[in-house]
């Protein structure tokens, strides 16, 4: 996850083979801040955001993903809630999203829901109801 507040064009990935984190330039347009990355099915998914200035961000429910293979980005896929700040994780055969905020203001709301991503059907589902004041960090 990246935790700067500047945004970003690029982020970094852990090789478990090698030890080393790797610098990788994939060219998000736009670039991005406060959002959550997962490696999932051979692609690498980026996760909600915050756009705006920094102290009156706003978080989007937007998602990307970055197919290694031809080198691009595909077309972005809504998650039901917007937010940023929040965690991203794949566990078994699933990818999920956890937490988050709506805005610099550290409203949390609606947005700290625990969501699962469908593949086939590109869709998600939210898993459990908010979880109070905590934000995935």
């Amino acid at each position: 996850m990246n935790m700067s507040l500047e945004h970003k064009q690029s982020f970094q990935v852990y090789s478990f083979r090698t030890g080393v984190w790797i610098d990788v330039i994939w060219k998000m347009n736009p670039p991005r801040s406060s959002f959550a990355a997962a490696s999932y099915r051979g692609r690498k998914w980026v996760i909600g955001e915050a756009i705006g200035p920094i102290g009156n961000r706003e978080a989007v429910n937007t998602v990307v993903v970055f197919n290694p293979t031809p080198g691009q980005w595909c077309d972005s896929i809504e998650m039901r809630y917007r937010r940023h700040s929040l965690c991203a994780a794949v566990l078994e055969d699933g990818l999920y999203a956890v937490g988050g905020m709506c805005d610099d203001a550290g409203r949390i709301g609606t947005e700290s829901h625990f969501s699962s991503f469908d593949v086939e059907t590109k869709m998600w589902t939210v898993l459990a109801k908010p979880l109070g004041q905590h934000v995935a960090w």
